[in-house]
């Protein structure tokens, strides 16, 4: 079992910012479903890239 790390908002708001990169965790029920997640991701401005 893995462990999620919580990070307020604010915190991820810095990290993108600096970074650029986002980690997605967790669980659904399809690859299309995954495939809607990371083009949501993407279409976060500062996002630019994604694992």
């Amino acid at each position: 079992m893995s462990q999620t790390l919580r990070r307020s908002d604010s915190d991820i708001k810095s990290a993108v910012i600096d970074d650029g990169a986002v980690t997605l965790s967790g669980e659904v029920d399809s690859y299309p479903e995954k495939l809607m997640a990371t083009k949501a991701a993407q279409r976060v401005h500062g996002v630019t890239a994604i694992a």
